[in-house]
């Protein structure tokens, strides 16, 4: 071909730029080749710093390589990389312009593929930014697992999620979650259980049902789901957002099981009536302990519950001390309630997340549960399960006779301190005696200052009365003389005399109306008129028991506590009284 310029084209540079352009690119070539010259003194210190030989043949084999000095190198970074050394993946990226670690994971997903006879997806990089934001929030992570269950508008939700992520690691030891039926408490439990496991593969984890059936189910749900293979490239799992968690073969049963790495087993699925021993956690989930609304009035199978919670669960707790409670509240003595006020009175850090299917203007979750179908539960199952199962409205509290008690923390100034004896009548029955100061009024307040009530026998009780009619001041005490109420009484008066006491007066007065018709008549008096002392439920816990659980319409079984404090409030500057 010949040579020369036929079309006569001028050249786009002069020859003077072009000779100054060749000494320009002479330089950049030289400055290029002496710093790949030193990148490669620094590859090759890498490939030789530290390296495991052990494992270099087994990763040749893996790429394919041959046992030469660049691949030596290139092995080196690579493992480098995968342990997260930034500047090995960009000296690697520097000379070759591709990821260190592509050259394995395509090994990687052809041996699995080989294995298993199914396609292996690898994580969508469009779908990158997602799995992210599920690793690091879990209403994401929710989200991503049940998109049509988890949507914005179920605020509660979102709110259960924060509260779940927050509790991982805030100061909280106890975090109480009271939702209705079917509205995502257990299932939200479980993904939080999965994405807690995720992010820390060494956590232990116990979950407690009321039976071992359900509380098997909870748990092969989450096992299940942690080990799920993706088959669909649309439908994202668990390993999309936790890459390399595992399930350990060969140890994962459907109530125990451990992840791959971890020296224990970290799932504990039990119950009640199940075995803990040799198993500690950092979260213990109780998740709905009741059943039904037997179990909520059945005060021996609800004690039973409390006492396997104290003697056998709780102790399981370490590290953190994690303990969430899942439960729609069926009684105020039901688990959740017992263990809140264990917490408070241990002034320990909890939070309560409470919500209402109908807060009397808005469902909480049209989709699951809308006002026709609550309505029509109100008239199928009745009004008190259905406040108590969806509303969080134990059926105990709503058909209780008193209300709120006026507390009081500082005794003001009394005309007189009076006391009122109820003796016990039957062997089951309670003796009362409360004591208490009147104020200066035209209704005057009656501000307990002292309760006694036991079922010791008489020749205890007679001189503990006694006692206490000195030690607290007595000016006039008033006992009911039925069924030997009189010679009780006569009984104390000798013994106060021979301790020494000369002040108080001796009265008693036959009772005649119906004492359930008394009071319920006036049990708004007794609320309105009657002050306790501050924390007397720890001052007097059986009598505030038989008291703040009294129900209206019947089937208590002591009646003596409200008995006495409506005598209390019946007798308040009355005087027609037999003396004795």
């Amino acid at each position: 071909m010949p040579r020369g310029n036929p079309d006569k084209l001028k050249p786009v540079r002069s020859k003077r730029e072009a000779s100054e352009r060749g000494k320009k690119g002479g330089v950049a070539s030289g400055v290029a080749r002496r710093e790949k010259a030193a990148q490669k003194i620094r590859l090759k210190e890498i490939a030789e710093h530290d390296f495991n030989k052990d494992k270099l043949p087994q990763s040749m084999k893996d790429i394919g390589g041959v046992a030469d000095q660049k691949t030596v190198i290139d092995l080196r970074l690579v493992e480098l990389a995968q342990k997260g050394n930034i500047r090995a993946m960009e000296l690697f990226y520097r000379l070759y312009g591709d990821d260190p670690t592509i050259k394995l994971k395509e090994r990687e997903v052809a041996l699995k593929e080989k294995e298993s006879g199914q396609p292996v997806f690898e994580p969508d990089e469009s779908k990158k930014e997602t799995y992210i934001s599920a690793k690091m929030l879990l209403w994401e992570y929710c989200k991503l697992k049940a998109p049509d269950f988890y949507r914005e508008d179920a605020r509660y939700l979102k709110e259960i999620c924060r509260a779940l992520q927050d509790f991982e690691d805030d100061d909280n030891e106890l975090l109480v979650l009271n939702l209705p039926p079917r509205h995502g408490k257990t299932r939200t439990v479980g993904l939080a259980a999965q994405w807690y496991l995720g992010r820390n593969p060494r956590l232990k984890m116990i979950v407690a049902s009321y039976n071992e059936k359900l509380s098997r189910q909870i748990s092969k749900t989450v096992r299940d789901d942690i080990g799920e293979v993706k088959a669909d490239e649309n439908r994202a799992v668990f390993t999309d957002v936790f890459r390399g968690v595992k399930l350990q073969q060969g140890s994962a049963t459907a109530d125990l099981w451990r992840l791959e790495g971890c020296p224990t087993n970290n799932y504990l699925a039990t119950s009640p009536k199940s075995s803990l021993t040799g198993f500690g956690a950092e979260i213990v989930c109780v998740d709905d302990i009741i059943r039904d609304a037997y179990t909520a009035n059945h005060k021996q199978l609800l004690e039973e519950h409390f006492q396997w919670f104290t003697d056998t669960l709780y102790s399981r707790l370490e590290g953190r001390a994690k303990l969430i409670i899942i439960m729609t509240r069926w009684a105020t003595k039901d688990l959740a309630g017992r263990v809140i006020s264990m917490y408070q009175e241990q002034k320990r850090k909890i939070r309560i997340i409470s919500k209402k299917a109908f807060d009397g203007t808005n469902m909480l979750n049209e989709r699951i549960l809308n006002r026709a179908r609550y309505d029509n539960l109100i008239q199928t199952v009745g009004e008190d399960i259905v406040r108590a199962n969806y509303d969080q409205e134990p059926i105990d509290l709503r058909g209780r006779l008193y209300g709120e008690f006026i507390a009081y923390a500082d005794k003001p100034e009394f005309t007189g301190v009076y006391a009122i004896c109820d003796t016990a009548d039957e062997g089951t029955d309670f003796l009362c005696l409360i004591i208490y100061g009147l104020t200066h009024a035209k209704e005057p307040k009656a501000y307990v200052i002292d309760v006694y009530y036991t079922q010791d026998p008489m020749e205890v009780t007679e001189r503990e009365i006694a006692r206490r009619l000195i030690e607290f001041n007595v000016e006039k005490i008033v006992f009911e003389s039925n069924f030997g109420g009189k010679a009780f009484a006569k009984v104390v008066q000798r013994l106060y005399k021979e301790a020494g006491g000369n002040k108080a007066t001796f009265h008693s007065f036959q009772q005649t109306k119906n004492k359930e018709a008394r009071i319920l008549s006036n049990a708004t008096n007794v609320t309105r008129c009657v002050y306790m002392p501050e924390h007397w439920n720890k001052l007097y816990p059986k009598f505030y028991q038989d008291v703040t659980e009294f129900q209206r319409t019947g089937g208590n079984i002591s009646k003596d506590g409200p008995d006495t404090l409506t005598m209390v409030v019946e007798r308040r500057g009355k005087t027609k009284f037999i003396t004795i």
